[in-house]
């Protein structure tokens, strides 16, 4: 199992390093695109780096060769999922943009109207239906806002996820 996680774990760092490069260079629109581009990019590193913590290993039966390339490709993968929450969590978080104003006020104190007005929620909202759309998730029918095609599986597993957990059953 130590390979496994050393080899996972070295590319995970690979694609940490690599992802801030094209965030650095200019604003990045489709972010998701972007870090699974680039989290793609590193996939292919996950043969070397076997190969490398396979030395750790005595002669493997095949078998368990395909276990380990198994176990690593799902821990890397594992890994890459959780960066993502973590990311989309800090990138899209109303309560952390709440938290920043709140900061970044002269007095590091604002009082409701003032972080309404620093932060509007017409805008958020607007922002997020406009990712939406560039995302294909919604698409503009008759002047009105309705599901895509992709915007309805999404919304089903949604759906069926929130009946799960007993989440309640609106957004």
């Amino acid at each position: 199992m130590l390979p496994v996680l050393i080899a996972s774990l070295s590319v995970y760092l690979v694609f940490l390093v690599a992802h801030i490069v094209p965030f650095k260079l200019h604003p990045i629109q489709a972010r998701t695109r972007t870090l699974t581009l680039v989290m793609l990019f590193c996939t292919p590193l996950l043969y070397p780096a076997f190969y490398g913590a396979r030395a750790i290993l005595p002669d493997v039966p095949a078998l368990r060769t395909l276990a380990f390339v198994t176990n690593t490709a799902l821990v890397f993968l594992l890994l890459w999922f959780s960066y993502l929450l973590f990311y989309f969590a800090f990138e899209r978080s109303p309560s952390l943009r709440f938290l920043v104003e709140t900061l970044n006020s002269e007095q590091g104190r604002l009082d409701p109207e003032k972080l309404s007005a620093r932060f509007s929620f017409e805008d958020v909202i607007r922002r997020r239906i406009e990712q939406m759309l560039e995302a294909g998730v919604l698409i503009v029918r008759d002047g009105k806002y309705c599901n895509s095609a992709k915007g309805q599986n999404i919304g089903k597993w949604g759906q069926a996820l929130k009946s799960f957990f007993h989440l309640g059953k609106g957004g």
